[in-house]
């Protein structure tokens, strides 16, 4: 198992953006534990996540929401890469993620 990073994680695909993918994602990271985690719809076809865990963490994740993913969501691809700013708590995130569906 490798050290804590930072990882910028972005799922592209179709639909991907006003499905509810994002509230999935915040599930799944919870579920397994994340404390520091955001999810953020870039565009139409993208949603970004930001991450504090491991590089093998990141890979769970992702097989994680891979085997479980809505039936309607269609994943093209998942690049990862290293990142280096802040990331938000969970609890924060998810509040402003539920916060701004209601301004909808």
């Amino acid at each position: 198992m490798n050290g804590v990073g930072k990882y910028r994680v972005v799922f592209e695909g179709s639909p991907i953006t006003g499905v509810g993918f994002r509230v999935f994602l915040h599930d799944i990271a919870e579920y397994l534990g994340f404390k520091r985690f955001s999810a953020r719809n870039i565009g139409v076809d993208k949603v970004e996540i930001l991450i504090e865990c491991s590089r093998d963490d990141v890979d769970r994740f992702i097989k994680y929401v891979k085997s479980d993913i809505p039936e309607r969501v269609n994943i093209r691809s998942v690049p990862i890469e290293e990142y280096n700013g802040s990331i938000p708590d969970i609890e924060s995130s998810y509040r402003l993620l539920i916060s701004s569906s209601w301004i909808r």
